[in-house]
């Protein structure tokens, strides 16, 4: 099965993946060479059968037609990753390891690309924070090898997986953000998710997450409208250009195309949510914002979503367009649709068809609002995989 698999990988994903590394040198490998193999092979189940349902995961979304054999498969090599998941739960020395923390992790993002419910997804969740604080919380488990890759992995499951969940059933919770706020400071600079996202924009979206589950408490609405304008401020005030240099000066225009899409994803996200939750009102101000916002996102994601370095990069931001693509706006409907469908036929996975239904639901109800269009948690991340190398070189020693 595992030989099988590698060479499926070897053969249909990992030159998918390779044209992104340019930018995001540890978010995947394009190639399962024999030495990484046979390290795989004295990995305990939940981590070498990933390999097994990431093939079979690619080849049901690109074969229609053997869809029930092969997720007869998937769903046999899920278990397997569960049970071997179960019996370190189960281990008095491994049911707090940062080895199962990765294999976690790695079932959430298993769940994820082939579009399973949230009921799936954020169960893992919970199990890993559960874990977490088990080890004293975020800060006492950051100290361990290889722990801040598997902290900023499980950070982009939470904080994204929140702006397209509705305002009612949000997984971070006050305390929860102050964690996520204090690992900001400390370890932003080490984390190769803001090669991807930039740290002041994953900082806003934060923020933005605050302040709508704050909404529904009218107790706490005193400030929030000058807090979001401040936020909002942020936001727009930060420049892709500079954080692209400071990224890159070889790639500086890939990096300036990341940092405006999330700029203006973000802005989108911030007016129209907070918004939908009556924290921002509906002026002529924040309108020209969004038109402006919109017209820029649709330009730059019509020119890298030409480019296959982009195609597992920028997921959310066109997810984000599509909720504003609101009433008779067929062109930009259309435009959204037709990306959405590009990307999961390059990348192989469910996510953007979830994101086309749940668009098209959206679009066709006549519903306007940000929590209209989520009715359920969902998370929009198409990359393809957990860094978990460190972790893994560190007890090879």
């Amino acid at each position: 099965m595992l030989v099988e698999a590698a060479d499926y990988f070897n053969s249909h994903i990992g030159p998918s993946i390779k044209p992104m590394l340019d930018i995001t040198p540890k978010f995947g490998v394009p190639v399962i060479s024999p030495i990484i193999f046979q390290h795989g092979l004295g990995y305990p189940d939940h981590t070498r059968l990933v390999l097994a349902c990431t093939s079979l995961g690619h080849r049901m979304c690109l074969n229609a037609d053997q869809w029930n054999a092969l997720n007869h498969k998937f769903l046999y090599c899920r278990g397997l990753i569960i049970n071997s998941l179960r019996d370190e739960i189960n281990s008095e020395d491994k049911k707090t390891s940062n080895f199962l923390v990765a294999g976690i992790l790695t079932l959430v993002l298993v769940d994820v690309r082939q579009g399973m419910s949230h009921t799936s997804w954020r169960y893992h969740l919970n199990a890993i924070r559960k874990i977490i604080n088990l080890r004293g919380g975020f800060r006492s488990f950051s100290e361990s090898p290889g722990a801040i890759p598997l902290l900023h992995s499980f950070m982009v499951f939470e904080v994204l997986g929140d702006t397209s969940s509705p305002v009612s059933d949000l997984a971070v919770n006050e305390d929860q953000i102050d964690e996520l706020y204090s690992m900001m400071d400390e370890y932003a600079e080490e984390m190769d998710l803001f090669r991807i996202i930039p740290a002041p924009l994953f900082i806003a979206i934060i923020k933005i997450n605050r302040l709508r589950s704050r909404a529904a408490d009218l107790s706490l609405r005193d400030g929030q409208t000058s807090e979001a304008y401040e936020i909002l401020y942020a936001i727009l005030i930060f420049l892709p250009e500079d954080w692209a240099l400071s990224k890159s000066k070889t790639q500086e225009s890939d990096f300036t195309t990341i940092a405006i899409a999330y700029k203006a994803a973000v802005t989108l996200y911030c007016i129209s949510s907070l918004q939908s939750v009556a924290v921002l009102p509906a002026t002529h101000y924040l309108t020209n914002i969004e038109i402006s916002m919109t017209r820029m996102l649709k330009q730059t994601l019509s020119k890298a979503l030409c480019s296959a370095k982009f195609m597992r990069l920028l997921l959310w931001p066109l997810v984000v367009l599509g909720a504003l693509a609101l009433g008779e706006n067929w062109p930009m409907q259309d435009f959204v649709r037709c990306n959405l469908l590009a990307i999961s036929e390059y990348t192989g996975i469910y996510t953007p068809q979830t994101a086309t239904k749940v668009l098209e639901r959206f679009w066709a109800s006549g519903e306007s609002s940000w929590d209209s269009c989520f009715h359920e948690p969902y998370m929009f991340w198409s990359l393809q995989g957990i860094e978990s190398r460190t972790l893994w070189k560190a007890k090879r020693k």
